[in-house]
């Protein structure tokens, strides 16, 4: 889909964002640099949020990939004690720079066939990249979760600490996935019951 309705070249800006290119073409720098454009209106922070995104052949199974390059716990602001912040979310929240280097990793493969224009209208067998950019972007800011499911067992957090998104995660009857004993089949189960819900505000 196109951008939404309420973005405009005007709209103010909360987010200052800057990109480190590894190895990208022009055209995909234009379509990346919309999806951070589209991320600087939704979200706010005093911090500056860098991102270096690398262009690079990353087989046949996988368009792109981000993470936070490093997570915060126990900072000044932090909503949960205990819990693994997404190094620029933990940046926003607490007003100051936590890490000397860049916030976001991301990278994108260079192999997929792309469309890398900025009206969502994607010709069919291609793969728009602002949606893709759009998701990783996600991701790199603190959109994800912790659980994880090995050979019957399920497991939630890095090191036993858990991520903001991981606290409103629940089963169908409402029990928090974190108070599931962690590594445990109990937990397995729940993340393969296709039945897990978001307890929160927004959705």
């Amino acid at each position: 889909v196109a951008a939404p309705d309420w973005f405009t070249p005007d709209a103010p800006r909360d987010a200052n964002i800057i990109v480190n290119y590894n190895g990208f073409p022009s055209e995909a720098i234009m379509a990346f640099d919309h999806a951070v454009d589209i991320w600087s209106v939704l979200i706010a922070s005093e911090v500056t949020i860098r991102i270096d995104a690398t262009w690079e052949d990353l087989g046949s199974n996988a368009l792109a990939q981000a993470a936070p390059t490093n997570l915060q716990e126990n900072f000044d602001g932090a909503p949960f004690a205990d819990t693994y912040y997404a190094v620029a979310l933990a940046n926003a929240l607490g007003g100051t720079d936590l890490s000397e280097q860049s916030d976001i990793t991301c990278s994108f493969n260079s192999s997929a066939n792309w469309y890398f224009g900025t009206d969502g209208a994607t010709p069919s067998g291609t793969y728009d990249f602002v949606t893709a950019a759009l998701h990783e972007i996600a991701h790199g800011l603190g959109f994800i979760g912790s659980a994880y499911y090995t050979n019957g067992f399920g497991f939630i957090g890095t090191a036993n600490t858990p991520y903001p998104y991981d606290h409103f995660t629940e089963t169908a009857d409402s029990t928090a996935l974190l108070d599931l004993p962690n590594g445990s089949q109990t937990l397995g189960s729940a993340l393969t019951s296709n039945a897990i819900y978001w307890n929160g505000s927004g959705g």
